[in-house]
């Protein structure tokens, strides 16, 4: 009976990943590397973007704006599952539940944003190209760091704002168990 009952704010939620006693340790291994490779190489990419000044330029900083976003959003994800893979009982806090899902929301509304702004339907990208090539003359007057940077501040925001209303609303929804079967 009490499995059913609506419960307002569990302080633990037991994750479900099955039957994984053979394998959690193959998948940890393999959660384990691909963190450290996504981070190795993204922190490659924006070390050699902010050492060397000839690539100070705006596509460049926005790619290493996406570099910073990947490693935000795996950083968000991965080593707790990481964790939760090696530990006998695979169980996060509400509250941690809450932030990893504000967290990997923004990082994907953020890596869109980041791609195409939503009001205009541009890329950010290709508006750093779409001014080099239709107006060569004009392009370092026109795509100044700080347009880039102003480019990359409204994608964030564009990601923030909606998103935060919604999981605090989710916040005040009641839940109907504390078992999560299916993860992503």
């Amino acid at each position: 009976m009490l499995e059913n009952a609506t419960i307002l704010h569990p302080s633990v939620l037991t994750l479900n990943f099955g039957e994984l006693t053979g394998k959690k340790y193959f998948y940890s291994v393999l959660v384990l590397i691909f963190f450290l490779l996504i981070v190795l190489f993204n922190c490659t990419v924006i070390t050699t973007i902010v050492l060397h000044r000839s690539l100070h330029e705006a596509m460049y900083i926005l790619i290493s704006v996406l570099c910073f976003n990947a490693l935000y959003g795996s950083s968000a994800y991965l080593p707790s599952l990481f964790v939760n893979l090696l530990s006998k009982t695979q169980a996060i806090s509400y509250t941690a539940c809450i932030i990893q899902v504000f967290a990997l929301h923004i990082y994907a509304a953020s890596e869109m944003t980041i791609l195409a702004i939503m009001a205009i339907d541009r890329y950010v990208m290709a508006i750093d190209r779409y001014v080099c090539i239709c107006n060569p003359l004009r392009y370092n007057t026109i795509m100044t760091l700080t347009t880039v940077y102003k480019l990359i501040v409204l994608a964030w925001l564009f990601a923030i704002l909606p998103i935060t209303p919604y999981v605090i609303l989710t916040v005040r929804l009641p839940l109907c168990g504390s078992v999560i079967h299916m993860l992503y």
